[in-house]
């Protein structure tokens, strides 16, 4: 029975320290690594773009115009909550699973508006030809 006992334990323990050795947490530093490689991907595309001096300055305005929103945005959601808590999920009843998907989808789509936003105005900055190399790069690219 102590053998059995011990046998059990061992097991345990093994079992546990596989899943810990399998399990990887969220990287933030990875996360990051990642997003810069994209962004130097996006400045080699538009490097190969010919752009002239004035394109350049406007995509450079037109970036602190975006980021300057969006610092304004986070100021106005820092005053309310930016992200309801799972409080507000959570109560005796159990889990409100639609409430909190609904919240979740509207960020998303915020997010992904902003972002549409921003690379549309983007490509209005460059001529058709720019355009047309641009997405012919960015193929390549995903290749």
């Amino acid at each position: 029975m102590k053998t059995l006992k011990l046998l059990t334990a061992a097991a345990m323990v093994a079992l546990l320290s596989a899943t810990m050795v399998q399990a990887k947490p969220f990287d933030k530093h990875q996360m990051c690594q990642t997003q810069k490689a994209d962004r130097k991907e996006m400045k080699a595309i538009f490097d190969k773009l010919d752009l002239t001096a004035q394109q350049r300055m406007l995509l450079k305005e037109n970036r602190k115009k975006m980021f300057a929103s969006m610092k304004n945005k986070k100021v106005k959601q820092e005053r309310k909550s930016r992200q309801p808590h799972m409080a507000s999920f959570v109560s005796a009843n159990g889990f409100d699973k639609e409430a909190f998907v609904k919240a979740a989808i509207e960020k998303a789509q915020i997010r992904a508006e902003y972002r549409a936003e921003r690379f549309e105005k983007m490509m209005m900055i460059l001529t058709p030809d720019q355009r047309e190399m641009f997405a012919k790069l960015v193929r390549e690219n995903q290749k």
